[in-house]
């Protein structure tokens, strides 16, 4: 009771399941998305680590695309890539491969949209948008 009493444990934030886990979205940046008719198609070649990107909607990103893969359970096997644009499609190489399901974040290096999505356990594609 005297613990409980004491008062509020400063260390947790009251969004803490985003800034611990990376699993909330951001809703304004999920929003902007839509806004901008994005949507994407993602490529994981998940032998060599190559990552391939469609970008569909308004043409932004022209400095890159950041693609964040969580996985579900364990925060330490968590990859960033930094996409670059050649051509149509923007590119980029995992540091590590990767095996089994990830939730994929990919936003602009300035963070100002997101789009979200899941891949499944056996797969090598998946879309992304605001609507998947």
């Amino acid at each position: 009771i005297v613990i409980a009493a004491s008062g509020a444990d400063h260390v947790i934030r009251d969004d803490y399941v985003k800034v611990g886990l990376e699993l909330r979205e951001d809703a304004s940046r999920l929003e902007a998305a839509r806004q901008l008719g994005l949507s994407a198609n993602v490529h994981l070649l998940r032998n060599d680590g190559r990552v391939i990107v469609t970008l569909r909607g308004q043409p932004v990103a022209d400095a890159g695309l950041l693609l964040r893969l969580v996985h579900p359970t364990d925060a330490n096997r968590d990859q960033e890539v930094t996409l670059t644009l050649d051509g149509n499609v923007y590119r980029g190489l995992l540091p590590q491969p990767v095996a089994g399901r990830w939730l994929l974040q990919l936003e602009p290096v300035d963070h100002s949209w997101r789009l979200a999505g899941e891949l499944a356990a056996d797969a090598s594609a998946v879309a992304l948008g605001v609507e998947s």
